[in-house]
């Protein structure tokens, strides 16, 4: 069903059930209860004559009816089909959420490598020695397919981590920039690593509540706490907050802000 003018065809079919049921339960006691129990005369010709009074009204009702039913069924019939188009979709995620994995676990070993020099000698321009991190592409059609079918909460959120991972892509290969580049004027600042990695953990911790949801588990898209950022720099990064400076406490302040 496609979009009838600025409404989409599912309000229209919502719409319709709203004012057309209680309107036919009006209709078939008017109609067809009604007229058995007002008449002085034989019942039958009454409601025969009260029905062939109304013929056209009754037709368009009929007709009415027919097409709210109808309506109904192909909807029917395209939730179900979305469904199916979903579970296909959903049954690529965890390679989509690994690949991602992988990526997150490559940046913060780059990030890492120049908070380590940051902290070691804070006067000093930090040096590449760890390769940037290629940004995944594998996940691109199966969060697409999956965003396309899945229900809106779920959608929305497979959005929020594409948006966010397209944000942390550009930081990065900003950061890479700016250090490869012994003419910029750009600093890279222990401020910025922490919030790097601050960001790289939301993403992670993120993609850990859908790993259950991609095994048919629950879908889980409440806030973020403390223990999910903390299980994503410890398990999955390898590395204790404790020793990104003041990690904890900005990763608390951030969450506190909502």
């Amino acid at each position: 069903m496609k979009n009838l003018g600025v409404i989409k065809s599912d309000t229209w079919v919502l719409i319709l059930n709203w004012i057309g049921t209680p309107a036919i339960v009006i209709y078939v006691g008017a109609m067809l209860i009604e007229p058995w129990f007002v008449s002085n005369v034989e019942s039958w010709d009454y409601v025969q004559a009260v029905w062939d009074r109304w013929q056209t009204f009754n037709a368009a009702v009929i007709a009415f009816v027919s097409s709210l039913i109808a309506f109904n069924i192909s909807r029917f019939n395209e939730h179900k089909q979305r469904e199916r188009e979903f579970v296909a979709a959903k049954a690529l995620l965890p390679h989509a959420l690994s690949e991602l994995t992988k990526y997150f676990k490559e940046s913060s070993v780059f990030l890492k490598d120049v908070w380590d020099q940051l902290d070691s000698n804070p006067n000093a321009r930090p040096v590449i020695q760890t390769p940037l991190p290629n940004p995944p592409k594998n996940y691109q059609p199966i969060f697409k397919e999956c965003i396309k079918y899945a229900e809106p909460d779920v959608a929305e959120y497979l959005a929020d981590v594409v948006r966010g991972l397209q944000i942390h892509i550009a930081r990065l290969s900003d950061m890479s920039q700016t250090l490869s580049d012994p003419q910029s004027s750009m600093m890279v600042l222990p401020i910025n690593v922490m919030s790097y990695f601050y960001s790289l953990g939301k993403l992670q911790a993120m993609i850990n509540r859908l790993f259950p949801f991609s095994r048919n588990g629950p879908f889980d898209d409440g806030a973020l706490t403390y223990d999910d950022y903390r299980a994503a720099y410890s398990a999955t990064f390898d590395l204790w907050p404790e020793d990104i400076g003041d990690l904890v406490e900005f990763t608390k302040r951030a969450i506190s802000r909502g």
